[in-house]
């Protein structure tokens, strides 16, 4: 019996899972989405780069992503774009079942209702993500170095994220007016000390290093 996984399509518009249309690339009529397990990440890095909402590939073209705490999700055009080792390793992350949001509020906002000012109305991650986007000297180094930045969802991916932004930005996130505390923390995480934080201090530590990063950037 062949088990096999097949990829499959969430329509848009009927509601249903189907499967993958290979002819549309820019979904302007068809609308089709696929969901993934968070995991799948693992699979996208070897051969993209990931800088927030846009995936880059070896050539410089970019394409939208929605990265979720759980999961992913993509417009099926974009889907058929990747690496053809991409596309195949990605189908054993697909999943099968809508899951409780389809799109984000930020990506929704941005692909459907072409709302321009969600880059700077959905908070200091979007935002540093927007200004690296439109930068080609920091794009030159996301490619070059491989470099990623991801929203963090666990203490060890914001060692790697606070690793990562001060490697782009050139920024000293110590600062001799910092409580003490501070500064600990921010030594453990370029470090990779192990501290214990909750969900929600992780996402607190990580809009403040995008903050302090578009504070820079604004001077």
């Amino acid at each position: 019996m062949n088990t096999k996984k097949e990829l499959l399509v969430y329509d848009n518009f009927k509601g249903v899972f189907r499967k993958l249309n290979k002819h549309n690339y820019n979904d302007d009529i068809i609308v089709g989405t696929v969901f993934f397990r968070r995991s799948a990440l693992s699979v996208i890095q070897k051969e993209l780069r990931v800088c927030g909402y846009i995936l880059i590939d070896n050539n410089r073209n970019m394409y939208p992503i929605d990265i979720r705490d759980t999961e992913i999700a993509m417009l099926e055009g974009t889907y058929n774009c990747l690496p053809i080792v991409t596309k195949q390793a990605l189908v054993e992350y697909n999943l099968h079942h809508q899951p409780e949001q389809i799109w984000s509020h930020f990506f929704f906002m941005w692909q459907f209702m072409c709302d321009w000012n969600v880059f700077d109305n959905n908070g200091s991650f979007i935002k540093m993500c927007s200004n690296i986007i439109d930068d080609s000297r920091v794009i030159d180094i996301l490619t070059k170095k491989g470099i990623d930045v991801i929203f963090p969802t666990s203490y060890e991916e914001l060692c790697v994220f606070a690793q990562n932004i001060q490697s782009l930005s050139g920024v000293e996130f110590f600062n001799p007016d910092y409580i003490e505390e501070a500064n600990y923390i921010v030594d453990a995480l370029l470090k990779g000390y192990h501290i214990n934080m909750s969900n929600n201090d992780i996402k607190q530590y990580c809009y403040q290093l995008c903050t302090i990063v578009n504070e820079k950037r604004e001077k």
